[in-house]
């Protein structure tokens, strides 16, 4: 008991501080838990008078009195309980609207090694299911349990002073309630811990399966997935079966203790102890009223201790999150156009190869170079390292005279803008994916950058213009439609530095020279990287990289390396020959 106390105490410590700005409030709650346990001693004192005075002594005189006191606390409760639900709704909402953004705030800030130790299941339900235990807790495990254990004992002080012969009956009970949660709490909280984990993993199959479903559809997957969903539900149907069996059979062993063992027994000592004239059969009724109370607090405290065991895994989730150390970094403006890459080596985990290795060169202002080399040679994962989102193994990268290790993300972030490959599109209107790069950017602006992306004709024909919403992940557009308003998106960033990253790659001929040309205009005065498959995407660049086994192999223009290094030859061997053709014709 002394153990679940620690614990219930060492959590609260943990999770004060989201309250501590309201604390007044929070003081508020207990003042009407406080309340409400005066109003209930109250109630069987008039039950007393109303049995002993009213009706067997018949007083009349007292019953106005006690109708008027049964109103009264009925009235206080009522209001009680209004404004209980005002200060709490009050509370809450900002504590959940604290404890959310902060979590948010962490996932957007933690570097992409730690983001990638979760999966999106379990982070929806940390920053959902696991905040909402955090609020149950400050409620149900301190408020509630504080107020059932206050309320217990000071019954079981007045049930002693009316008769301690019933009064040490009732009692006897209590220590085998709290025997027989114990064993129930380790089993639901073993059932608890699997069925959070395995609800976690049916959330990140939901997710990844509604992203898909068009991959799922045109390789007739549907009877696959559809197997994967049911086994799911069935485990965890079976989970929760199991859990609510466990509750129930607490609830019941409570139910038949409380009412065929207890009460039967203190019913047939009263009766007895009325008949030898040493209680009468008011005071028997107020007593019965006044355990009834205290069992039901009795069966709130077992409750609180069972819930806390299986609650307390989800705060130790979601305090994980928050306790995560994100390393503040300054905001730097004012940051050169060049970039440099000295000796940089890189490994996703510890027991995997290196991917880049000793790599070095540099981009300089308003260049325009392209890297090139068979796929998996680190091409993409040199843009996420330039981008901040992983640190190198060893090395520098450097933007001007700035290593980027030392910035923050969002400098970086400002300094350099880039294209994917498979753009990061919403739910939301054409307009709102827009503003991403600039909140308050007027019409105007959005008409300019389109035009300048070639999509500005494709969303004026559109019945809802730039309110028109394109879906998850811009379903509702063609893959060259995408790759437009990304750009037009990048357009109205317009950073320095901007990196196209296999932006063509799987578009067609068409698409594709429509997106060159975005590209040429959204390029014109910057410092551009090209990470390309395509000849077309680098014919006008100024320098070529090639890339091979995480490595550098050669820097120089397309004109020197056509038909002298041997890699660059196979890698646009065919592409030269459809080259050639278009250009004969």
């Amino acid at each position: 008991m002394f153990k679940l106390k620690s614990q219930r105490i060492d959590i609260f410590k943990k999770v004060y501080p989201f309250i501590k700005g309201e604390r007044h409030l929070y003081a508020l709650l207990g003042g009407m838990k406080l309340w409400a346990l005066l109003l209930s001693i109250i109630g069987p004192m008039l039950y007393l008078v109303l049995i002993n005075r009213v009706m067997i002594e018949k007083q009349m005189s007292l019953l106005p009195l006690v109708i008027m006191g049964y109103i009264g606390i009925y009235l206080l409760q009522t209001l009680g309980i209004v404004i209980n639900k005002r200060i709490y709704n009050k509370l809450f909402v900002k504590f959940n609207l604290k404890i959310k953004t902060q979590i948010l705030s962490i996932f957007t800030k933690m570097d992409v090694s730690t983001y990638a130790k979760y999966t999106v299941g379990d982070l929806k339900n940390r920053i959902d299911s696991d905040v909402a235990v955090i609020e149950k807790f400050f409620n149900t495990h301190i408020l509630d349990y504080f107020y059932a254990v206050a309320s217990a004992i000071i019954i079981a002080v007045i049930l002693l002073f009316m008769n301690w012969i019933l009064a040490l009956t009732g009692l006897v009970m209590v220590p085998i309630s709290f025997w027989f949660v114990k064993i129930m709490r380790k089993r639901a909280n073993k059932v608890s811990e699997q069925q959070r984990k395995l609800q976690g993993e049916y959330e990140s199959f939901l997710h990844v399966t509604f992203q898909n479903w068009k991959q799922i559809k045109a390789n007739n997957l549907q009877e696959s997935r559809n197997e994967v969903l049911q086994d799911f539900r069935g485990n965890l149907s079976k989970l929760f079966v199991k859990k609510q069996i466990y509750w129930y059979i607490n609830r019941a062993f409570i139910a038949f203790k409380d009412f065929f063992i207890t009460r039967m027994n203190l019913y047939f000592i009263g009766g007895l102890l009325i008949i030898n004239g040493r209680m009468d059969v008011g005071l028997l009724l107020a007593f019965m009223n006044y355990y009834a109370q205290f069992f039901n607090n009795i069966a709130s405290i077992t409750e609180s201790l069972l819930g806390l065991k299986n609650d307390a895994p989800s705060i130790d989730r979601t305090l994980e999150i928050i306790n995560i150390e994100i390393h503040s970094k300054p905001k730097v403006k004012g940051l050169g156009d060049s970039i440099s890459l000295k000796k940089l080596c890189f490994r996703y985990q510890d027991e995997q190869p290196v991917v880049l290795n000793n790599v070095s060169f540099s981009v300089n202002p308003k260049e325009h170079i392209a890297i090139v080399g068979r796929s998996g040679c680190g091409k993409t994962t040199l843009s996420k390292l330039i981008m901040g989102l992983y640190e190198p193994l060893s090395g520098t990268i450097c933007i001007g005279d700035t290593d980027i290790n030392t910035i923050s993300f969002e400098s970086i972030g400002r300094k350099i803008g880039i294209v994917l490959q498979n753009p990061s599109l919403f739910n939301l209107t054409i307009r709102e994916n827009l503003q991403f790069a600039k909140k308050q950017a007027s019409d105007d602006e959005l008409m300019c950058v389109c035009k300048k992306a070639n999509i500005y004709d494709f969303i004026d024909a559109l019945p809802k213009r730039f309110d028109t919403i394109i879906g998850e992940r811009g379903i509702k557009l063609s893959g060259g439609q995408k790759q437009r308003l990304s750009i037009a998106r990048t357009l109205l960033q317009n950073p320095d530095i901007i990196i196209f990253d296999e932006a063509t790659n799987s578009l067609d001929s068409e698409n594709e020279k429509a997106i060159v040309g975005a590209i040429n205009e959204l390029s014109k005065g910057k410092t551009v990287i090209t990470i390309a498959h395509r000849l077309s995407t680098i014919l006008d660049c100024d320098r070529v990289v090639i890339m091979n086994s995480g490595k550098v192999t050669a820097i120089d223009t397309h004109e020197n390396l056509r038909g002298k290094n041997e890699l660059y030859d196979l890698l646009f061997e065919q592409q030269y020959s459809f080259l050639s053709k278009v250009v004969v014709q």
